[in-house]
């Protein structure tokens, strides 16, 4: 049954991390050291809403995914030019990813 808060998720069997993206507000969480039982049984779950809310929500360690920007995020952006000449977009209230 599809579920009217979880959009999709995902399972990282290697690194125990639970991701999760929300139908409201579009965010995704990963949800740390989640063993594979607890996995195998939201994913089977017939209410994935209430069993998140149950059994991983406030059970687990999260970090919010951080989203890269929407070509629209760069519309009327600021734009810094390099000292080697090209462009950089600043966004406000954004900062570039130093990965």
């Amino acid at each position: 049954m599809p579920s009217t808060s979880i959009r999709r998720f995902e399972y990282n069997p290697d690194t125990r991390v639970l991701s999760v993206w929300f139908v409201a507000s579009g965010r995704q969480y990963d949800f740390l050291d989640v063993p594979p039982e607890t996995f195998a049984d939201f994913k089977t779950a017939f209410a994935k809403g209430r069993y998140f809310n149950d059994r991983i929500r406030n059970h687990f360690a999260f970090r919010p995914v951080a989203q890269a920007p929407t070509p629209a995020a760069h519309v009327g952006a600021d734009r810094a030019k390099r000292p080697d000449g090209s462009h950089a977009c600043r966004v406000a209230g954004r900062t570039p990813d130093r990965s």
